[in-house]
């Protein structure tokens, strides 16, 4: 992995059905975090994935689905 492929922003997010939060990863803390992908699929995160780096390309952080209290999203 080289430089340019780190993200090189983050932002916490509000989890919405409808706004997208793109972006290159995710970390949550306090419950579980849907997603849905770039590619569209749903992924629902547990608990137990909290406070670890996800690297995965998501266009929504979801509030159906998602009971964590922080969600930060790489950019």
């Amino acid at each position: 992995m080289d430089a340019s492929q780190i993200p090189t922003n983050a932002k916490i997010v509000t989890p919405s059905d409808t706004a997208d939060n793109n972006g290159f990863g995710v970390v949550f803390s306090g419950g579980a975090c849907a997603v849905q992908t770039d590619k569209g699929d749903t992924v629902v995160f547990p608990v137990d994935f909290a406070l670890i780096v996800i690297p995965i390309q998501i266009r929504k952080v979801l509030s159906t689905g998602t009971t964590a209290t922080s969600v930060l999203v790489f950019r």
